[in-house]
């Protein structure tokens, strides 16, 4: 697999998870300059749910909108969909040209493999764009981003709240009264909001399968605590597996206390690493969305590992920070699908 653009070098197992989130980051596209090629890229399945088993077709149109001719236009990066067994054949289309306001359709078919429900989605993110012609201070819009629930798999998502003046701090003394929303990452929707415990936890059980946003908001007299380089996290992104447990854990400080003298550390990598649980505690409620939202404890036990996402700290928001931060919740087959051109 190639990767020409420079950020997205990280390989293509990253970019599998970024699609979900991705379009915020990329900036507005302009208008293309007289005498330049602009392709633009859109993909979709051919249906919004699947199942395991399930056959599906994955449609993909390149089209010009510049002024001049796309030369050896070809899939740069992407074409390893998670959770989709592919027919075997060449990795990605061969270079093609498109003349101004051309388009090229291609077809891809497949099935829904386990890993999709363990994940609760199928996704990818395709970026095609041209050898020749194209200005590439305009790559917004050639990628596409096609994206499917495998819904029925369930996970719990645990929340921690604890105080200590040093950011990378994995324990401390626990904070109650912290609020946390979660949103589906994909539809944009609230799941759930709810507070910290008495043990600084919020646990949720029988989430179902898919990416999450958390955002803790501090209480009074609380802030977040600061980094070495000033960052003070407190959005994480979750993915939640089929039979997983994922823990974001929001590190805070009183108001007006300075925050510990840290050393500088390496640029993070953010991370979220499935582990399998089988622990449950249903001290306290949460406050559910309307929406089918999952039974949340702040529960009393230790503390789970850290697996959360900090993509807030990571360097150059937007595009490079969500490539680093996407991460599959299991080993999954990818197999670049065979591209079949329908003109």
């Amino acid at each position: 697999m190639r990767s020409d653009h420079p950020v997205l070098r990280g390989g293509a197992a990253v970019l599998c998870g970024v699609g979900l989130t991705l379009p915020a980051a990329l900036p507005a596209a302009a208008a293309p300059p007289t005498g330049a090629a602009d392709t633009a890229v859109t993909a979709t399945f051919d249906r919004g749910s699947y199942h395991v088993g399930d056959k599906v077709t994955m449609t993909v149109v390149v089209t010009n909108k510049g002024s001049a001719t796309a030369g050896g236009v070809r899939l740069r990066n992407g074409g390893f969909v998670g959770g989709v067994d592919w027919a075997g054949g060449p990795p990605d289309p061969a270079p093609f040209n498109l003349a101004p306001g051309a388009s090229k359709t291609l077809v891809a078919h497949g099935s829904v493999s386990s890993a999709g429900y363990d994940r609760g989605y199928i996704n990818d993110l395709l970026y095609f764009a041209a050898d020749t012609g194209e200005n590439r201070d305009r790559l917004g819009d050639n990628f596409g981003r096609p994206w499917a629930a495998v819904p029925g798999g369930h996970g719990t998502l645990v929340l921690r709240a604890v105080e200590s003046g040093d950011s990378r701090a994995e324990d401390g003394p626990p904070v109650t009264n912290v609020l946390v929303t979660v949103t589906d990452a994909v539809s944009h929707k609230v799941y759930t909001t709810g507070k910290t415990g008495s043990s600084g936890r919020l646990e949720l059980h029988h989430v179902p399968a898919s990416r999450y946003e958390v955002v803790f908001t501090a209480p009074a007299g609380w802030r977040f605590t600061p980094d070495e380089r000033g960052y003070a996290v407190s959005r994480f992104d979750e993915p939640v597996g089929n039979g997983t447990t994922e823990t974001a854990m929001a590190v805070l400080s009183r108001a007006g206390e300075s925050a510990a003298p840290q050393q500088p550390a390496p640029s993070p990598t953010a991370t979220a690493t499935a582990t399998a649980s089988t622990t449950a505690r249903t001290t306290a409620s949460a406050t559910p969305a309307p929406a089918g939202a999952a039974p949340a404890s702040a529960g009393a036990g230790s503390g789970l590992p850290v697996t959360g996402s900090a993509s807030a700290l990571v360097a150059g928001a937007g595009l490079a920070a969500l490539a680093v931060g996407a991460v599959a919740i299991r080993t999954v087959r990818r197999r670049r699908p065979r591209f079949v051109a329908s003109d």
